[in-house]
């Protein structure tokens, strides 16, 4: 009888096992840090992200342990499978919460700054999860805002800081560059075991569990590295790389968070999140500010004649949204937006010379009356319009690159005119380059094509 026992004994308990394993709780931690590391990723030590043991019931966000803040996204919703390099709903797939987050932030009461994302899938691989970020508030490579130190492939990112599983989390001076420094050694100042963990989130994008991967980094170690403190006003990105190193410089970046990543390059995608990113410490990210993202420049009708005391303008955000004029950098006043324009009347008369500008501000209240969402103040300085200039003629749309991987066209300005290829209808910035000739070229990188939609093509002269 004992013969006959035994097999039925293992058989059972492999059953069991397989069960346990198939059906574990949403929230469970099932690669926690180790030493001092676990009591920062999991303050109460029970082993679950959720913020008790009972494991996540209904939303991941809102009942986790640590009230981690969501970065902004370009508004579209995060999908899954829109990934470079790796696999769909993998372990380098971002995917989004309900409430289309992907990538989240928090700094804790002893100066901590962590991050979380919001994964398709886990593995044991070695691969890396990035965090860029700017600094100076300079990004992109024209206007009023460009960073000195732009340059293809880093249009304006000064850190980077990376989880790279199985080594440990690294940090990286990237300013002006694509040859990233590592700052000390990740594997000895912050290894992988004690500095990150992963849980299963309660989101199954794919249809099947989605996964946290979390890690941090002593805030203390950024400061010493570059001076800056947790009261400077910071603007981030988030990438996964299917290789364990940085993402500057890497021709592995995967996907970034909050992104359709098939909508444009990854420097214009970069440059896309960074303007919806309001500049925020992360001393005010500690203490549970929402990172609403940044409104959308309004425009500015021109030209503004010599003379005139009307200036009116558009934005698409909803009604009831804050117009503030400038001139000459002075606020003049503020209006509301109706159906899509504002207009501000009864002004002086305008001078030569002047120089109007407009931000746009959605309050709470107006959000939640026209059913959209708070975001933060847009740029002060939006579309700079000059009293009695002349506008540089809209430029043309040819047809297609080589390949069908962009946009060429011609335009009656000057060499240098900048040339930038927005989408239709929402307005969204596509490509961007300068006119040479008269003509201009703007496209994917190589092995991407132009997605399917409509485009047009604005002009800015020189200097403007």
């Amino acid at each position: 009888m004992k013969k006959f026992l035994l097999p039925g004994i293992f058989t059972i308990l492999f059953l069991l096992s397989f069960i346990d394993l198939s059906a574990q709780t949403k929230g469970l931690i099932y690669k926690p840090a180790t030493s001092s590391g676990q009591a920062v990723l999991d303050p109460n030590l029970d082993g679950y992200t959720s913020d008790t043991n009972q494991g996540f019931i209904a939303n991941d966000e809102s009942e986790s342990e640590i009230p981690y803040t969501p970065l902004p996204s370009l508004g579209a919703p995060e999908p899954p499978s829109d990934l470079g390099p790796g696999p769909s709903c993998g372990f380098t797939d971002l995917v989004k919460s309900d409430d289309n987050n992907t990538i989240y932030t928090y700094l804790d009461a002893n100066e901590n700054l962590m991050f979380r994302f919001r994964l398709g899938g886990t593995a044991e691989n070695s691969k890396a999860y990035s965090i860029l970020i700017d600094t100076d508030q300079k990004f992109g490579a024209t206007g009023p805002n460009a960073d000195p130190n732009y340059i293809p492939g880093n249009p304006g990112f000064e850190i980077e800081v990376v989880l790279r599983t199985n080594f440990g989390v690294g940090l990286y001076d990237v300013d002006g560059t694509i040859a990233a420094t590592e700052i000390g050694d990740a594997t000895v100042d912050r290894p992988y075991d004690d500095f990150a963990q992963k849980s299963i989130a309660f989101s199954e994008i794919c249809g099947d569990d989605d996964y946290f991967y979390d890690f941090y980094i002593p805030f203390a170690d950024i400061t010493a590295a570059f001076g800056i403190t947790t009261s400077t006003p910071l603007r981030m990105v988030g990438n996964t790389v299917i290789n364990p190193n940085e993402a500057i410089g890497n021709n592995g970046i995967s996907d970034l968070g909050g992104a359709n990543d098939s909508t444009g390059t990854i420097d214009n995608l970069w440059e896309g999140l960074i303007d919806v990113f309001p500049p925020t410490s992360v001393s005010e990210i500690g203490t549970g500010t929402t990172l609403a993202p940044r409104a959308n420049c309004p425009g500015i009708d021109s030209p503004i004649d010599i003379g005139d005391t009307t200036v009116t303008g558009t934005s698409d955000e909803i009604d009831g949204a804050e117009i503030e004029l400038f001139k000459d950098g002075i606020s003049i006043g503020t209006t509301l937006l109706s159906a899509g324009v504002w207009s501000f009347s009864g002004l002086p008369a305008a001078q030569a010379g002047e120089v109007y500008s407009a931000t746009v501000l959605v309050s709470q209240a107006a959000a939640t009356a026209g059913g959209g969402e708070e975001k933060s103040r847009s740029y002060s300085d939006c579309n700079e319009t000059e009293v009695g200039a002349v506008c540089t003629d809209p430029p043309i749309i040819n047809g297609y690159t080589p390949g069908s991987k962009g946009l060429s066209g011609t335009t009656t300005g000057a060499d240098e005119t900048i040339i930038k290829i927005f989408n239709y209808p929402d307005g969204s910035l596509w490509g961007e380059t300068t006119a040479s000739g008269g003509t201009w070229s703007v496209g994917f990188q190589t092995g991407n094509s132009l997605p399917d939609g409509i485009y047009y093509a604005t002009a800015q002269a020189p200097g403007e």
